[in-house]
C-alpha cells in the first residue's frame, strides 16, 4: 500500500555525481561536518537502492540496529507494453545508476524488474522457446496477496583514487615544462563511491491466465536514525512464468539447467537461510570482469540469492570505473490477507481517467527543526489506464511549486488500497482493525478511525513504521482515496493531498 509515496527529496548532495558539480565552498561546508556527512551518505544509498531495477546477491537480513553487509547492483531488463498490457523484454544488462530518478506524489518512479523471457539474462543460458512457456503461468505457490521480500545491498566501489591529466586549461603546472594539468578528482571526472541496504518487498495483486500483476516497493534503512525510508514503488502487468529478481517456474528452471551451453558454472546443493534448507541450483558467470550468481529454489522457482560484481570501464587518465557491487538475499514469503485484496473494483473506476489532487509539500530540516521550514503548494494529476477486475494502471504527475519541473511515475493500484479500496471491504472495517504487519520492517496497516465528514463516512487507515507514516482517508460509499498525509522523518518531508472531486 505504498504506492503513493512521495519521495523526491532525495539529497541531491548526497549523490557523488551531483556533489563534484557543487561549488567548492559548498562541498567543503557540506564535508566538514560529520552528522551532515553521515545523513548525506545515506541519501547517496537511497539513490543508490532506487536506482536499482533487479537488485541481486547474498547477505544476511537487517532491521535498522542491525549494521547490514554493504553491497551493491543491477540486472535490468526493458521492454515495450504490448496491446494486453504485457510488459516483454528485449534485452538484460548489467548497470547501475548514479543519479536521482524523477519521482512522483503519490508514486516513485522506478522500474519492476519484468518477465524473464528468450534473451540471456545476467548471464543465465538462454531458455528455450518452447510454446508452452507461453502458457505456463506463475508456479503454483503464487497467490493474489503473496509477498516476497528481499534484503537488498547495494555498493559503487572506487578502483584507484585519481589521475593527473594533461589540460591546457588545467589548475596544476610542471615548472619543468610548463604544462598544465588537471585532476579528476577535482574537476568531477573521478567516481565517488557509496552503497545501501534495504528491502525490496513484491506483491501479487492479480492473477490473469498465464500473467501476473505484480507491484514492487522499496524500503532504504537508515542506520544512523535507526529507521526507514520508503522508496516508493511501481508495478505492471507482466507474464507469470519467470519475473526477473523473483522467480523462475521450475518447469522452465529445470530445462535452463538440462541445456545450459557450457560458458557458465551450473551447481545444485543444499542452501540454508534463517534456518530452513532449499534443494537449490545456483548458476555462476564465468565472464572476468563480470561475475553474477543467481541461486533459485528447485521446487517453487523462488530465486534465493544472487550477486554481481561488474568492473568498470576504464576511464579518462587510464583509471578503472568503480565496481558495481550487489547483493539479495531473501528475507520471507507470506501470504497476506487484506480486506478487498480479492475484491472488485468501484464501478466509477471503469469510467474515470483522471483523479486529480491538491495539496502542500512542507520542509522542515530534520537536523535542526528550527533552522529551517518550507512549505509550497504541489499537486497530484493521476491517469487511469486499462485494468481487470481489482486492479488498474496508472501514470501520475506530480509538481511541487518551487521545487522544479513536473516529475512522472507509473504503476498498478487495486482493492487493497493506494487510490480505491474494495467498498465491501471498506463498510466492514471496525476502529483498531490491524490490516496486516509486515515482519521483515514491522510496519502496520491499521484502521484508526471511521467518522463523518461532510455529510459521509470516512474510514481513514494508518499505514506506519519507523521513521515513516501515512494517513489514507478513503470515502466509504465510493472506496475512493480522498485524501492522505504523509510524513518521512529522515527528509523532513510532509506532503498533505485532498481529492479535488470524489467520482
Amino acid at each position: 500500500m505504498r504506492g503513493w509515496i512521495p519521495y523526491n527529496q532525495i539529497s541531491w548532495t548526497g549523490n557523488p555525481v551531483f556533489r563534484h558539480r557543487m561549488p567548492s565552498f559548498a562541498r567543503r561546508s557540506v564535508e566538514g561536518n560529520p552528522v551532515i556527512r553521515t545523513r548525506l551518505h545515506n541519501a547517496t544509498l537511497l539513490v543508490l537502492l532506487s536506482a536499482i531495477l533487479c537488485a541481486c546477491g547474498d547477505g544476511n537480513n537487517a532491521t535498522p540496529t542491525q549494521v547490514a553487509p554493504t553491497v551493491t547492483v543491477a540486472a535490468a531488463l526493458t521492454g515495450a507494453t504490448g496491446a494486453d498490457g504485457v510488459t516483454g523484454v528485449t534485452s538484460a544488462t548489467t548497470q547501475i545508476a548514479l543519479a536521482v530518478t524523477p519521482i512522483s506524489v503519490p508514486s516513485l518512479s522506478s522500474s519492476l524488474p519484468p518477465m524473464l523471457q528468450q534473451a540471456t539474462l545476467g548471464g543465465l543460458p538462454q531458455q528455450s522457446e518452447s510454446p508452452a512457456l507461453a502458457t505456463l503461468g506463475a508456479p503454483d505457490w503464487v497467490k493474489v496477496g503473496t509477498r516476497v521480500t528481499y534484503y537488498v545491498a547495494a555498493a559503487s566501489v572506487a578502483n584507484a583514487g585519481y589521475a593527473w591529466v594533461e589540460d591546457p586549461n588545467g589548475p596544476w603546472e610542471d615548472p619543468a615544462t610548463g604544462k598544465h594539468y588537471r585532476r579528476t578528482d577535482e574537476s568531477g571526472e573521478g567516481m565517488g563511491t557509496g552503497g545501501g541496504d534495504g528491502y525490496s518487498q513484491y506483491d501479487i495483486l492479480a492473477i490473469e491466465g498465464s500473467n501476473v500483476v505484480v507491484s514492487n516497493s522499496l524500503i532504504s534503512i537508515d542506520h544512523l536514525d535507526q529507521q526507514y525510508v520508503p522508496g516508493g514503488s511501481t508495478g505492471a502487468k507482466v507474464a507469470g512464468a519467470a519475473i526477473d529478481g523473483l522467480w523462475v517456474h521450475p518447469t522452465e528452471l529445470a530445462q535452463i539447467a538440462d541445456s545450459h551451453d557450457g560458458s557458465m558454472l551450473v551447481l545444485r546443493g543444499d542452501y540454508p537461510i534463517d534456518g530452513k534448507t532449499y534443494k537449490a541450483i545456483m548458476f555462476a558467470s564465468k565472464n572476468p570482469g563480470s561475475y553474477l550468481s543467481y541461486v533459485y529454489d528447485t521446487e517453487t522457482g523462488l530465486l534465493l540469492s544472487a550477486q554481481t560484481n561488474t568492473q568498470g570501464a576504464t576511464t579518462v587518465g587510464g583509471i578503472p570505473g568503480n565496481s558495481q557491487l550487489s547483493l539479495t538475499r531473501l528475507a520471507g514469503v507470506r501470504q497476506r490477507n487484506i480486506p478487498g485484496q480479492n475484491g472488485t473494483n468501484p464501478t466509477w473506476v471503469a469510467n474515470t481517467t483522471k483523479l486529480n489532487y491538491s495539496g502542500l509539500y512542507n520542509f522542515t530540516n530534520p537536523m535542526d527543526p528550527s533552522s529551517a521550514s518550507y512549505t509550497f503548494p504541489a499537486n497530484s494529476n493521476i491517469t487511469l489506464s486499462r485494468g481487470g477486475r481489482n486492479w488498474a494502471s496508472y501514470t501520475a504527475q506530480t509538481t511541487i511549486q518551487m521545487l522544479g519541473s513536473p516529475s512522472t511515475s507509473s504503476g498498478v493500484t487495486g482493492t487493497a488500497g493506494t487510490y480505491w479500496m474494495d467498498v465491501s471491504a471498506l463498510k466492514a472495517m471496525k476502529v483498531g482493525q490491524v490490516l496486516d504487519t509486515e515482519p521483515a520492517t514491522g510496519e502496520k496497516l491499521a484502521v484508526q478511525s471511521i467518522s463523518t465528514q461532510q455529510g459521509r463516512k470516512v474510514v481513514k487507515v494508518s499505514d506506519q513504521m519507523a521513521g515513516f507514516e501515512a494517513l489514507l482517508n478513503y470515502d466509504q460509499a465510493s472506496g475512493a482515496l480522498i485524501s492522505y498525509q504523509i510524513k518521512i522523518a529522515s527528509s523532513g518531508a510532509t506532503y498533505q493531498f485532498q481529492l479535488l472531486q470524489t467520482p
